[in-house]
């Protein structure tokens, strides 16, 4: 998947990946992935055990050049320090719209 996001000719705009047992390390290849991306701008990845570490990865893809607009982390154990990761990251992106972080 994450080499998928990666070829230019992916059109790929939503990507809903909610309770897919995905951790924080596919949270980091996903990321990976999303890198060089500029048409993928919704991601849901609820019910996901993504913690802090996964958390701390879509912090650090926010920073950097993306489409993302919508971005669904409902119930991913998300701790304290994920949402100030997440929350960093908001000070620098200026394409995201809508975060859910509820649960």
């Amino acid at each position: 998947l994450a080499l998928g996001l990666q070829d230019e000719h992916c059109a790929l705009e939503h990507l809903g990946l909610g309770d897919n047992d995905i951790t924080h390390a596919g949270v980091v290849a996903l990321v990976h992935g999303m890198r060089g991306n500029m048409r993928l701008t919704a991601l849901d990845l609820r019910g996901n055990e993504i913690a802090a570490a996964g958390a701390a990865a879509l912090a650090g893809a926010l920073r950097e050049p993306c489409a993302l607009r919508s971005l669904h982390l409902g119930s991913t154990a998300i701790t304290n320090a994920g949402v100030s990761a997440l929350a960093g990251a908001l000070h620098v992106n200026s394409t995201l719209t809508a975060l859910e972080l509820r649960g």
